[in-house]
């Protein structure tokens, strides 16, 4: 049985881990570092190219 007591605690810590995820995305967002979803996919699927290349 799952206790009430953790149930809560797991999801104060989650909910205290989105408002900082929320509060460091508008920290970039106030200092311009944002991109489009186009442009942090390219520079994802760039790293991991570069990352498998490494590993040959």
């Amino acid at each position: 049985m799952d206790n009430p007591d953790w149930n809560e605690q797991e999801r104060k810590e989650q909910g205290e881990a989105l408002l900082e995820l929320l509060r460091l995305g508008e920290e970039s967002r106030v200092a311009g570092k944002t991109m489009t979803y186009d442009e942090f996919m390219e520079r994802l699927n760039l790293r991991h190219q570069e990352r498998r290349n490494q590993s040959i």
